[in-house]
């Protein structure tokens, strides 16, 4: 009988020979590996837009640090509503419905935010980052669910 890893949780199990399945790498299960590069974008996106609050806002607004930072504490306090969002439209939509509408908002928030001209106003600002936040945020647990199913 084998130690650790090898023993049979049963002791009735221990007599009989169980067939070791050779399972592929994870790297070529190709489900895995495109959640788990979704999740990586989710999360660049995240803290790319976050860590350059401050310095973005300081640049193009004139904001100080207590401006962007009560802007940035006004954003995390989205995060439960998103959440509780994605929990409701859960029930009636598909994780991979909701990973495809998630990553849609994303996209629209990071349109949103480029300056494509001097006309750069703070509204276009807060409503792409908010977007960006949001779906971001939003789009975590589709993507976490899927990967444990």
């Amino acid at each position: 009988m084998g130690v650790g890893e090898e023993q049979p949780l049963l002791a009735s199990m221990g007599d009989k020979d169980v067939k070791k399945v050779k399972l592929p790498p994870l790297w070529k299960n190709i489900p895995v590996m495109t959640t788990f590069l979704i999740y990586f974008v989710l999360k660049l996106v995240l803290e790319s837009s976050l860590s350059s609050a401050s310095t973005g806002t300081r640049f193009d607004f004139g904001w100080d640090s207590s401006y962007a930072g009560i802007y940035m504490a006004t954003l995390g306090l989205l995060m439960l509503p998103a959440n509780l969002g994605v929990a409701y439209l859960a029930r009636q939509y598909d994780d991979r419905e909701l990973m495809v509408g998630m990553q849609v908002v994303m996209l629209l928030g990071c349109l949103a935010v480029v300056k494509y001209s001097d006309a750069y106003t703070v509204a276009q600002y807060i409503i792409g980052s908010v977007a960006i936040f949001v779906g971001a945020n939003a789009l975590e647990g589709p993507t976490m669910s899927l990967l444990s199913k």
